[in-house]
């Protein structure tokens, strides 16, 4: 198992904290020892792709989550709660795009 992922922001849901064009890295082995954490930045897996997103609530086996631009998200108010087994790993590493 590949141990990290890099992924790059598209849109504007995480803004200000992570903005269109930058890079994540993921660590996949994150919650293998470790529980998650309100708070964490974390990419869940979609259907068709990934999203990143921060961790609002966490119950037994769902975590409900929010983009930081209320403005403009895709979160939990919309998806509903996630499975925890949607869960591909934790932000560890924002590279920023200065574009």
């Amino acid at each position: 198992m590949i141990p990290l992922f890099k992924f790059k922001i598209k849109g504007h849901s995480m803004e200000p904290t992570l903005k269109n064009g930058d890079i994540v890295l993921v660590n996949r082995l994150a919650y293998l020892l470790a529980k998650p954490h309100m708070g964490d930045i974390i990419a869940i897996k979609r259907e068709k792709y990934s999203i990143i997103k921060r961790i609002k609530v966490i119950t037994r086996e769902k975590i409900f989550v929010v983009g930081d631009n209320k403005k403009d998200s895709l979160d939990s108010r919309k998806l509903g709660f996630v499975n925890r087994k949607k869960i591909i790993g934790k932000v560890i590493y924002i590279l920023t795009n200065n574009a």
